[in-house]
């Protein structure tokens, strides 16, 4: 390494600016594709079978009537372009273990201020007992980056989009935050325990 290197590769302490670097950096962020025609795959599933039995079929032996592989993969093209721009790009962050606490805690208080200890009602038992999944959606709420959605969106979508297409956002959410967090102990090094003898 030449000696120019050497000082450029040097900073001192007096030449960083925490300010100008931590302006600048960001939590880890991961992305997936949610579609919105989910319908889609039933179709796709239903030509990809039909155009494997028009393949099996020489060319012979069909009738005027059927139809040949050509014409199912380009319907196949069509539907799966079709699939294909209705996804949805979603960016999430991740979040501290504090972080979560903090929200975990702000739901809760919602909670208890929207239905009182004393609220029997139907509402109120459901709202408490669902409190675990009504988490994830004010997690995600504050997770996703880009779009922004409110948590009643988030329960929309799931609702409509279905439990695998969701499932990606959950899971970008939890590798994200496994990335800003410690590793748990029992997967930290431990020290050697072992003594060296002499022989």
């Amino acid at each position: 390494m030449s000696e120019q290197t050497t000082q450029n590769a040097a900073i001192e302490p007096t030449e960083f600016n925490f300010a100008d670097w931590i302006a600048g950096a960001h939590k880890p962020t991961r992305s997936s594709t949610v579609h919105q025609r989910g319908d889609l795959i039933a179709e796709l599933d239903r030509l990809q079978e039909k155009i494997e039995i028009a393949e099996m079929v020489p060319a012979e032996e069909r009738s005027i009537s059927d139809v040949s592989a050509e014409t199912l993969r380009a319907q196949y093209a069509e539907i799966a372009q079709q699939f294909h721009d209705s996804g949805l790009l979603v960016k999430t962050s991740g979040h501290t273990k504090d972080e979560q606490l903090d929200i975990s805690e702000a739901l809760d208080q919602h909670l208890k201020e929207k239905y009182p200890e004393s609220d029997e009602s139907a509402e109120a038992l459901k709202a408490r007992g669902r409190s675990g999944s009504t988490l994830t959606y004010w997690l995600l709420a504050d997770a996703i980056q880009e779009p922004e959605f409110t948590v009643e969106q988030l329960q929309q979508m799931h609702r409509i989009v279905g439990e695998a297409q969701f499932k990606r956002i959950v899971d970008d959410y939890q590798l994200a935050s496994q990335s800003i967090n410690e590793p748990d102990a029992d997967f930290l090094p431990k020290p050697s325990t072992t003594q060296e003898t002499d022989a």
